[in-house]
């Protein structure tokens, strides 16, 4: 296949697509259904939509549907699909707005070649509106890792996949939290060729549960090998470049809490209720609610509910991390992103940095990116996908450790990718004696779920 080139001469060539691009580039236009793996910022985007293209040209698929986490669709794959210009001669269409305007895109884009940009939060609302004939035959995932779990989108979704002549999905992490997330992600391009139409069915050949409820489950010592061989011929992964990137220093940062603030947190966690001034005012009625309150009281300040769960507003316990991360700041003396996880933390450090920038206010991104933010204030959930950080500095810090090895990873992609000059530095602040530490072993734990996907793959 040779990749179709017009001249407009303000846009980028193809040209410019490296090797290994035109090498994925060749892997999704020959096969009808794969699983991409692009660590972040391998052109993952101008790799699918030029295959994309060449399909289209050629006259193998007529209308695809594309469907990505909503920022991303927003942003990268509107700005990819413009800046090109073998794609940006290609009608692509944002699938947004109320109901009856999503419905006028659709009916449109039914009509006439070209792609369809859908956010992941609308795939149960378009197979269910659209359950008889949607008009597309072309399917790509981007993010697939979002599937994982299933969901109601997937259920809607999964009657339709023989409709696609193509199927593609694209993730950096397919297994950032364990082997078992691997079956709704491969059902969704193969249709179960590989391991079958039920998830209980492939939980019990490759895994153990370790509870009598069949909850919980423990890879088996042959299960990785097993699945991966079975995945062969479905996976591609494009050659990783990191290697080629400055060093990346991940380190943690140590914090004892007051003896009050201690104290309080081990009465919480010792009796799942909360006591202030000898009443109680919060009940944690379950253990992963627990977890979460623990997890504020940690960071200094907790959300306090009335007795039907209705926000009365924050209780403030300690300013350790504050303290601690006010130490890193300065000793930075460069500008650096803050990553906090809950609303009360943004609070606080707003109030601690007063001159600091919310990523998500109008015009954030650009003025970091141009060196004019000396604090940029950030929470990994709504920034994890299709933020471009690395122009603007090189210090990250975590808040609070976060749960997930896959948001973790994407959080430092922001600024540790193609186009940083220099050696990334992240810090997680630690409570000591807290929820924190179990945090922090879990994610580095999981993280062998990945080494061992990309070692046998």
């Amino acid at each position: 296949m040779s990749l179709k080139i017009k001249k407009l001469s303000t846009l980028l060539s193809p040209n410019l697509l490296t090797s290994d691009q035109i090498d994925a580039v060749n892997r999704l236009y020959q096969h009808d259904h794969t699983m991409m793996i692009a660590k972040m910022g391998a052109g993952k985007t101008v790799i699918s939509l030029t295959a994309i293209v060449d399909l289209l040209e050629d006259e193998i698929v007529d209308r695809v549907l594309v469907f990505a986490p909503l920022k991303v669709v927003r942003t990268v794959w509107r700005q990819e699909a413009e800046k090109w210009e073998h794609t940006a001669r290609v009608n692509v269409v944002l699938c947004e707005g109320t109901p009856a305007q999503r419905e006028k895109i659709v009916a449109k884009c039914q009509q006439q070649k070209g792609i369809m940009l859908v956010g992941l939060d609308l795939m149960q609302w378009f197979f269910q509106t659209y359950k008889k004939t949607h008009g597309f035959d072309g399917l790509l995932i981007d993010e697939l890792s979002k599937l994982k779990a299933g969901g109601k989108g997937f259920k809607k979704m999964r009657p339709h996949l023989k409709t696609f002549k193509w199927r593609a999905g694209l993730t950096g992490t397919p297994c950032s939290e364990d082997f078992e997330g691997l079956f709704y992600q491969t059902y969704a391009l193969d249709g179960g060729e590989r391991f079958g139409g039920r998830r209980d069915s492939y939980l019990k050949k490759y895994f153990t549960p370790t509870d009598y409820n069949e909850y919980n489950w423990e890879l088996r010592p042959e299960g990785a090998g097993l699945i991966t061989k079975l995945l062969e011929g479905l996976v591609y992964t494009v050659p990783d470049y990191r290697h080629e990137l400055p060093e990346l220093k991940i380190a943690s940062t140590l914090v004892g809490l007051p003896d009050s603030a201690q104290q309080v947190y081990d009465q919480f966690d010792k009796a799942s209720v909360l006591e202030l001034d000898g009443h109680p005012v919060q009940t944690a009625e379950n253990a992963a609610v627990l977890s979460g309150k623990l997890q504020q009281l940690a960071s200094g300040a907790l959300y306090i509910d009335d007795e039907f769960g209705e926000r009365l507003g924050v209780e403030v316990f300690h300013d350790a991390k504050i303290a601690a991360c006010d130490l890193l700041v300065r000793g930075f003396n460069e500008p650096v992103i803050i990553c906090y996880w809950f609303k009360h933390e943004l609070a606080r450090l707003e109030q601690a940095f007063p001159d600091a920038i919310n990523l998500n206010d109008e015009g954030a991104q650009e003025a970091w990116n141009e060196g004019r933010v000396n604090v940029l204030l950030m929470q990994p959930m709504s920034a994890s996908h299709g933020i471009q950080l690395q122009h603007g500095g090189r210090n990250m810090i975590f808040f609070t450790p976060i749960w997930s090895n896959d948001i973790v990873e994407q959080t430092i992609a922001r600024v540790w990718r193609q186009g940083q000059k220099r050696a990334v530095n992240v810090r997680e602040i630690v409570a000591l004696g807290t929820v924190d530490e179990v945090v922090v072993e879990r994610v580095n734990g999981k993280k062998r779920f990945d080494d061992l996907f990309h070692d046998l793959i």
